[in-house]
């Protein structure tokens, strides 16, 4: 008991002491309980890749070749660094042959893509919301130069700052508690999706300039949204605040000064359609994709075949589908203070789904708003929503005139009037289940 008096006396005539060491007991048993549980998911996931490479392969079959597009770049040049402790173990125990590309130069990752050749059978890309739709753009650019006829699945690997793609793919309410872990773990799901080899036809969002404006940029291609206003304006500026740490993201918010400048413009539209007659000649989207042809042999003919782990899209007649409404075009004029748009599924269509903001924010709302952002469960704030198939935004000209901007999956780009158009199942990926 007297030792116990003692210690107490101790305390409370060293208390500033006492403070500092109970904090920093405190943080560095959370770092190395996060440590832990990191390298205890790292061998569970490797446990579970390993079988994929243990599996024999006939003599006449090479293993998977997947080619990893990295952007070194992303996430304050960590990319790399988390990409070769978390991803690239899981590939390599998998039995797969690696090929790393990496580029930092604008539209660099773009021009990677003209090395996806016919013995890939993978493309991987490592990275933020930005490098995957420099990826994708680049896939499409080389199917219209028809320099890429096979629909190669591709895969992602979330190494960058903002993953909000990612995120949505592979972040179904399965969080950790920690924020660090919840990394590790969105990179491992992404990954190991990559080594399972289940796919699905995903949808993708086109956005394309038109008008006197039509070589402000080339045509875009995104997973992503798009999106206008206040509090893209205000995450812009988050690295001015980096003074503020890991709560620099917040400090945008509370320090932006935007908060209530509502922007004016007209949008047209037409419903969603799923493909019809009037309609499917038009859509890139609705044109019969390829399929990697089989590089048999004669002895194959003794050989079982192994099932596809591609989905087969069923080829559709649609000069037989009928829509009265599918170029019924309609019109809206918005005074608002954001606009995203985002690809949704409606009533089993796949459609853009446009969200409305309110008029006006009061400070209050625009922080609280601009906080919860921050966190992947939380929605838009939208006064008003909408679903299209193709959606024009025409901006004021006043906007136009003042340089003002909007963003692609995060990249900025300066405001001019857009065409977004939503191709239906036209990309191959990797399935999270």
């Amino acid at each position: 008991m007297a030792k116990v008096l003692k210690f107490g006396r101790w305390v409370r005539n060293n208390w500033k002491k006492s403070v500092f060491f109970s904090v920093a007991c405190y943080y560095g048993g959370s770092f190395i309980k996060t440590e832990f549980d990191k390298n205890s998911l790292v061998r569970q996931y490797s446990k579970e890749a390993v079988k994929f490479g243990d599996v024999s392969l006939p003599v006449f079959q090479s293993p998977r070749h997947i080619l990893v597009i990295l952007n070194p770049a992303a996430n304050k040049k960590k990319a790399l660094k988390e990409y070769e402790k978390y991803c690239a173990p899981l590939l390599h125990l998998s039995g797969a042959k690696i090929t790393l590309l990496q580029s930092s130069d604008e539209y660099g990752l773009v021009q990677l893509t003209k090395a996806i050749s016919e013995d890939v059978d993978a493309v991987v890309v490592a990275g933020g919301d930005g490098a995957i739709s420099e990826v994708i753009t680049g896939i499409f650019y080389q199917k219209m130069n028809n320099s890429l006829s096979l629909d190669v699945p591709l895969g992602i690997i979330p190494v960058g700052r903002s993953n909000t793609i990612a995120k949505k793919l592979y972040s179904a309410g399965n969080s950790t508690g920690s924020d660090a872990l919840d990394r590790v773990k969105l990179m491992m799901d992404a990954t190991y999706s990559i080594v399972r080899e289940l796919t699905f036809p995903s949808n993708v969002i086109e956005a394309q300039t038109f008008g006197e404006k039509e070589s402000t940029f080339k045509p875009v291609y995104t997973l992503g949204h798009l999106q206008w206003g206040a509090l893209r304006d205000a995450r812009e500026k988050m690295d001015k605040y980096w003074y503020f740490g890991g709560f620099r993201q917040y400090a945008a918010y509370v320090f932006g000064s935007n908060f209530n400048s509502p922007f004016e413009m007209k949008i047209q539209f037409t419903p969603p359609c799923s493909g019809c007659s009037k309609c499917y000649k038009d859509r890139f989207d609705k044109t019969q994709r390829k399929e990697k042809p089989e590089n048999r042999r004669w002895w194959h003919a003794f050989v079982p075949r192994t099932s596809s782990r591609d989905p087969k899209i069923p080829i559709i007649n649609y000069e037989t589908i009928h829509n009265e409404n599918c170029d019924k075009m309609e019109e809206k004029s918005i005074n608002s203070v954001e606009l995203i748009v985002s690809p949704e599924i409606l009533d089993g269509t796949p459609s853009l789904r446009v969200q409305i903001g309110p008029k006006s924010l009061s400070y209050t709302d625009f922080v609280k708003e601009g906080c919860s952002r921050e966190h992947p469960a939380s929605s838009a704030l939208k006064n008003d929503e909408l679903y299209a198939q193709n959606l024009y935004v025409i901006p004021n000209e006043s906007q136009e005139e003042n340089s003002s901007k909007f963003s692609i999956a995060g990249e900025i780009y300066e405001t001019s009037p857009i065409k977004v158009s939503l191709l239906h199942k036209v990309l191959p990926m990797f399935s999270p289940s």
